[in-house]
């Protein structure tokens, strides 16, 4: 039997069960450059990296938590996005005894299939069907799109599952076999921005792309914990692609998509209330986002219930997105202004109004430069404005703290962070 070498990402996981600690009303906020980018053509240097592989266009980030309090983000690397060299590679954050979170420092490659252009991953876990009564031990889920050449346009998707932290995973099955799987004439079957698990146990993964004769993203659904997936949007679903949601409390699937405001002048939001099968949509208050952004919406189940502004416990939903011209919000201090570039949101009402709108950034004065993915681009933070470009990728874990990544930096946070200074609430 051949055996693949262990990668840095699967060495050394612990399988013990952390304790995670509850979320603190204390605002807590950090950014970090996970890895260096060798970009110089020629180079010993870059002829290394190419040997990982990393090459210098990484994108399109899938971030989770893990059982043993780990946090593992993986995303795509190439030179271009329509190569054959096209990897998935990984990275994790490793919990220390003292509980501190450490990232390795070694990326290395998470998922390929020989000469094939793997576009798209999407990473999350079972803890919903757990909190829902399914017996199960703790697992990751991972959805990736699969070409059968060097292009995006005609992919498949497979699924394999994890219940050691990530450490090794079951064999790649090919999902929706025979409905719409190989040799597609269009780009419309590349899982991109979320995936995630409903109460009722059922697995949710979008789509760039519609059903034939249908127009937007679609939804794919697993009832069975993963074993068997299907195409449950009939027909046309969230305007555009790279679509995110969140499960409302009446069932139904919230979701955010990019458009570039091209349906309703702003970002479209969609509801479904039967799985993903039929959506109906409307425009917001958030402005619509275009090439290299994608926009996060996650549940924020595991936050203080005292943050609530009228008290009453509840999990708001956060939007993390990008204002490309400048909109209303408080900036780094806390006071109202324009700003621009990535912005967070909250809703306490199951996005029916969004009363906090914040630039995501904690640079009180001055500047702060960091070095962004896709493409080792320098960018520069402020009080008034965030990252402008990004693919972002969200998740929450059970201590609260939020973990934001465009596959290059992380940015981490809580729901302290987000409202100090907001409803009248000083830290």
């Amino acid at each position: 039997e051949l055996k693949q070498p262990a990668k840095k990402w699967g060495e050394d996981v612990s399988t013990r069960k952390y304790d995670w600690k509850h979320d603190l009303n204390v605002p807590y906020f950090e950014i970090k450059e996970l890895y260096n980018i060798e970009s110089e053509y020629g180079s010993k240097a870059l002829l290394n990296q190419f040997k990982i592989p990393l090459y210098t266009h990484n994108h399109s980030p899938a971030v989770t938590w893990c059982n043993n309090g780990d946090i593992l983000m993986i995303w795509f690397t190439g030179e271009s996005e329509k190569g054959q060299e096209l990897s998935i590679v990984g990275l994790r954050g490793r919990r220390s005894s003292s509980g501190e979170l450490i990232w390795d420092k070694e990326v290395s490659e998470f998922y390929k299939e020989a000469d094939r252009n793997v576009h798209g991953s999407q990473l999350w876990n079972n803890a919903v069907r757990l909190q829902n009564g399914f017996s199960e031990p703790f697992t990751l889920y991972h959805l990736n799109g699969l070409s059968t050449d060097g292009k995006w346009g005609r992919l498949a998707q497979i699924f394999r599952k994890s219940t050691d932290n990530g450490a090794t995973w079951s064999e790649p099955t090919v999902i929706k076999q025979g409905i719409d799987n190989f040799h597609l004439a269009g780009d419309r079957n590349q899982p991109q921005g979320n995936a995630f698990t409903m109460k009722d146990g059922s697995l949710i993964s979008f789509s760039d792309g519609a059903p034939e004769d249908g127009s937007g993203s679609s939804v794919n659904i697993s009832d069975d914990g993963g074993m068997s997936w299907k195409v449950n949007t009939l027909k046309d679903g969230p305007p555009g692609i790279h679509t995110n949601g969140v499960e409302l409390k009446d069932g139904s699937i919230l979701t955010i998509s990019r458009d570039k405001g091209e349906t309703f002048g702003t970002m479209p939001f969609s509801v479904s209330k039967d799985h993903g099968k039929t959506f109906t949509s409307t425009g917001s208050e958030f402005p619509g986002i275009g090439t290299v952004q994608r926009s996060v919406l996650i549940r924020l189940e595991y936050s203080d219930p005292n943050l609530d502004p009228e008290k009453k416990g509840r999990q708001p939903i956060l939007l993390i997105s990008m204002a490309n011209d400048s909109i209303i919000a408080n900036d780094a201090n806390g006071v109202r202004r324009y700003i621009s570039g990535t912005f967070a949101a909250l809703s306490w009402d199951e996005g029916k109004t969004w009363p906090l709108k914040r630039v995501l950034s904690n640079v009180k004065s001055g500047s702060a430069m960091y070095n962004s993915a896709p493409w080792d681009k320098k960018i520069t933070l402020s009080s008034e404005r965030g990252q402008e470009e990004a693919y972002w990728a969200a998740t929450q874990s059970p201590d609260g703290i939020i973990y934001l990544s465009d596959s290059r930096l992380m940015y981490s946070f809580n729901l302290g962070w987000l409202i100090n200074g907001s409803y009248g609430w000083n830290f």
